[in-house]
C-alpha cells in the first residue's frame, strides 16, 4: 500500500475494560480485525474514516500521544458515529 494513495483507511480504538487498543487498517481489512475483537467482548469506542493512509497513520500516532483523558474526549465527540459503525459490522 502506497502512503500517499487515496485508499480509505480507518483508525480505531478498543476497550476491554482493562486496556484501550488503538487499530489502523484499510477499508477491506476492518471487517476482519473487528469483528474477532468485538466477539472477544471488546468494545468499539472511537472510529474515523481517512481517504489516505498518511493521514491515517499520523491520527494513529497523534492518538498514541495523547492523554487518556483528551482520548476520552474524542470519545466522546465521536460517540454516535462510532455506535453507527458498530451496527454495521454486526
Amino acid at each position: 500500500m502506497n502512503l500517499f494513495d487515496t485508499d480509505i483507511c480507518w483508525v480505531y480504538i478498543t476497550d476491554d475494560g482493562h486496556q484501550r487498543r488503538i487499530l489502523f487498517c484499510a477499508d477491506d481489512e476492518r471487517d476482519a480485525q473487528l469483528r474477532p475483537r468485538l466477539e472477544r467482548g471488546e468494545r468499539l469506542v472511537y472510529r474515523r474514516r481517512f481517504d489516505n493512509t498518511f493521514d491515517a497513520l499520523a491520527h494513529k500516532l497523534m492518538l498514541q500521544s495523547l492523554s487518556a483523558s483528551t482520548i476520552d474526549c474524542l470519545i466522546r465527540r465521536y460517540r454516535k458515529l462510532t455506535s453507527d459503525e458498530i451496527t454495521s459490522i454486526l
